[in-house]
């Protein structure tokens, strides 16, 4: 009994530090996103870079441009922190928190009207990792975005390359 529980102790760890990456470990990758929220949709594109700064803790920097919806145009700035936790073989489950800055474009053009503003955003959410190759992974996740009295979700694949 002493021998199994010792065996899966150290699968287990093994597992947790291979599945979760190392120390130092960079990537980058791209985001296919959908807001959701506040009376509109939109579909946005994105690029990121992440970083882990122990085993399973991670720091991740993205920039998402919105395309015009209803008349409003968003670009958003955001740092999120994550948690990795390997569920399984190859699969990481995490929850991520964030702060960022939000740029909004409203254009009437009827009335010929165009008004600008920024803002601070906080995130939360969570999501999952599959690693397709020991460089290659996909990603899922779901956000809520809190910012100036408005909540609005965002829907994100995206891909991500170990550097």
């Amino acid at each position: 009994m002493k021998k199994l529980l010792f065996t899966t102790m150290i699968t287990m760890i093994t597992m947790n530090v291979w599945a979760t990456g190392e120390k130092g470990d960079m990537a980058i990758g791209g985001n296919l996103l959908l807001g959701v929220g506040q009376n509109y949709s939109n579909v946005g594109l994105g690029a990121k870079f992440s970083y882990n700064l122990t085993d399973p803790i991670r720091v991740l920097g993205e920039a998402n441009y919105f395309l015009e919806s209803s008349l409003i145009q968003e670009t958003d700035f955001s740092l999120y922190g994550q948690y990795l936790f390997p569920v399984a073989d190859r699969l990481l489950v995490f929850p991520s928190i964030g702060v960022g800055v939000l740029l909004q474009k409203v254009t009437i053009p009827f009335f010929n009207i165009t008004d600008s503003g920024s803002g601070g955003v906080f995130s939360l959410g969570g999501g999952a990792e599959y690693l397709l190759t020991d460089r290659l992974s996909l990603i899922g996740e779901f956000r809520l975005k809190f910012y100036g009295g408005a909540n609005r979700a965002n829907l994100v694949a995206g891909v991500a390359y170990k550097l």
